[in-house]
């Protein structure tokens, strides 16, 4: 079932990066039993990977909400959860005025362990909690966190066309394979709460969040890796990957293009991060400087893309990963078509202390 189009509405409200931001109109194209994209050959059952007993190496339940909120304000909320190391992380930006900048992490020793098949339920009472709910197909999810900083309760729904990254949902990184999918614009409701403010609720018709799920042993541990994604118009969603390890020697470039009717494509890019603008200085990390500006290539077309705030650096005061995670926008030419949109970046730089606690 189809409500909504898939493609992005941009609103005349003005931000200070030049920009305007873009309506988050939530893709309702699937049912929430059988979501477009399960059916797809991959590597694994959606719904097995989902209880944290199942990981090995690294797990990761990542989330980025696009919302805007009772008081017309637009945000976005980045929520994750990760097994090893253990840690709950969180940050939020005003799109607006993009003067609001807060996070918060949690690290936790023992994530609670799940039996083999179960679905995934990690409590931790009066701060935290991430479920799936429901048994049949690929569930829904609901995530809450509770701290001086803001606060958040939120459900998502698997109501978009599924990417299973490099088309199989899989990869080798660093010595092994990660095993990755995406649910690009799920459909979202819930209720956020900045400091001891009002209580705000999210518009659902004006909210969506892209939910990625990560597990395997896989990282580049003698490298780097940034990653993005990014709502094109059209329904066109983009996870783009750039991994660099040294030892085994790879240089990993690919983006995995979503269609509007769940159709997917790998395409090679070519990847240039941009420091002319000086990047932005690790407040944890003494030798990294991330670059805020990057530039992507997919053969004569490219995609410029830039961070609207220097300072989008995740970090805890005891270490633990510390990210470069925050809003882009993407400008440039895509199969023909002029750009003019938005996403999210992560970067993480291993090879220079991110893992050290």
């Amino acid at each position: 079932m189809k409500f909504l189009s898939s493609s992005l509405l941009l609103t005349s409200v003005a931000v200070v990066y030049g920009g305007s931001i873009p309506a988050f109109i939530p893709e309702r194209t699937s049912s929430l039993d059988t979501p477009l994209g399960i059916s797809f050959p991959a590597l694994y059952d959606l719904r097995q990977p989902l209880a944290s007993s199942t990981d090995t190496g690294t797990g990761s339940w990542w989330a980025a909400t696009y919302l805007k909120s009772s008081n017309n304000t637009n945000y976005l909320l980045i929520s994750h959860l990760m097994t090893a190391p253990g840690l709950i992380r969180a940050s939020l930006l005003d799109l607006d005025t993009l003067s609001l900048y807060k996070q918060f992490y949690i690290p936790i020793v023992n994530v609670p362990a799940i039996s083999v098949g179960g679905l995934l339920n990690v409590s931790i009472p009066t701060q935290y909690g991430f479920k799936a709910i429901g048994s049949d197909g690929l569930p829904a999810f609901h995530t809450w966190a509770k701290d001086p900083q803001f606060s958040y309760n939120i459900t998502f729904q698997p109501t978009s066309p599924i990417i299973y990254n490099a088309g199989a949902g899989g990869f080798l990184l660093g010595l092994a394979p990660t095993y990755q999918y995406s649910v690009p614009s799920a459909f979202t409701t819930g209720t956020l709460q900045i400091g001891d403010g009002e209580e705000l609720t999210i518009d659902e018709d004006n909210s969506f969040t892209w939910f990625d799920r990560q597990w395997g042993a896989g990282l580049p541990l003698t490298g780097n890796f940034t990653w993005f994604h990014a709502h094109l118009g059209g329904g066109v969603k983009l996870s783009i990957w750039a991994a660099d390890s040294e030892i085994p020697y790879q240089r990993t470039r690919f983006a995995t293009v979503r269609r509007a009717d769940g159709a997917l494509d790998v395409r090679a890019i070519e990847f240039e991060p941009d420091y002319s603008n000086g990047g932005y200085k690790s407040t944890r990390l003494n030798n990294v400087v991330y670059a805020t500006a990057w530039t992507v290539k997919f053969g004569e077309e490219a995609l410029r893309i830039e961070s609207v705030r220097k300072d989008q650096e995740m970090v805890g005061s005891v270490g633990l990963v510390s990210t470069y995670t925050g809003y882009i926008t993407v400008k440039g030419k895509f199969e023909g078509d002029a750009v003019d949109a938005f996403g999210s970046t992560e970067v993480i730089d291993f090879k220079n202390g991110a893992m050290v606690v």
